[in-house]
């Protein structure tokens, strides 16, 4: 894996992306084909991967994996390492309410590729892609509270707009899943260098946590406490 270099004067604005808007500096994003289904079957059962997937951790017949991850499903892409040709992950744009002009967006990146920093420029390219492409004003993520890196980091730059209690269970415990909403008028003009910044501040403005501390104690359900 190529170490992602964490330094903004490296990071290119949208007019400095290559001419394709799913091309990206250090990624790019791929059509699914049928030769990647094993790779993201791999994703879906992974342990660490699985929970924080669309699938919430359950498996799905092998048979039927691939008629299940196109389900409800209008885009999507793998996500592949430029520098390497790895597949790193998998988004996908799914249950698009044109009517309502809403949809909601995942993302997947593997273990090892999770804290490169890569799965931002891949969510950038792709919620770029998503609004320049579809008539869409708002982009939900779903995110559970285990998953305390992805809560923080999405936190500066997306609005929170739902908090279910103790929602969902895994590992013993019920946590609370978050819900966070992209505006397209507010991300349309930005580049990836001001989303770096905006996650690396670890400053969160949305009202319900003032840091990631408060995060976390927030996140504590059913643990008797």
């Amino acid at each position: 894996m190529t170490e992602f270099k964490h330094n903004l004067e490296l990071i290119n604005s949208p007019s400095e992306l290559n001419a394709s808007s799913r091309n990206g500096r250090w990624v790019r994003l791929l059509p699914v084909n049928p030769s990647m289904i094993g790779f993201l079957y791999s994703l879906s059962i992974d342990e660490w991967v699985g929970p924080r997937w669309r699938f919430g951790g359950s498996i799905p017949p092998l048979d039927q994996f691939e008629q299940l991850l196109n389900a409800g499903v209008t885009s999507q892409f793998v996500i592949q390492e430029k520098s390497t040709e790895h597949l790193l992950g998998h988004v996908q744009g799914y249950n698009f309410d044109f009517n309502n002009g809403y949809g909601y967006i995942g993302i997947a990146m593997t273990r090892e590729s999770a804290l490169t920093g890569l799965g931002i420029e891949a969510g950038f390219l792709f919620v770029k892609y998503i609004f320049e492409t579809f008539s869409l004003r708002k982009l939900y993520l779903e995110i559970p509270a285990f998953n305390m890196t992805t809560v923080s980091s999405i936190a500066n730059v997306a609005k929170l707009e739902g908090h279910l209690a103790d929602h969902l269970y895994y590992n013993g415990h019920y946590w609370d899943r978050f819900t966070f909403a992209l505006y397209k008028d507010t991300f349309i003009g930005k580049s990836l260098r001001d989303i770096w910044h905006s996650i690396r501040t670890q400053q969160i403005d949305s009202g319900f946590v003032n840091n990631k501390k408060d995060l976390r104690a927030s996140a504590k359900n059913t643990k008797g406490e």
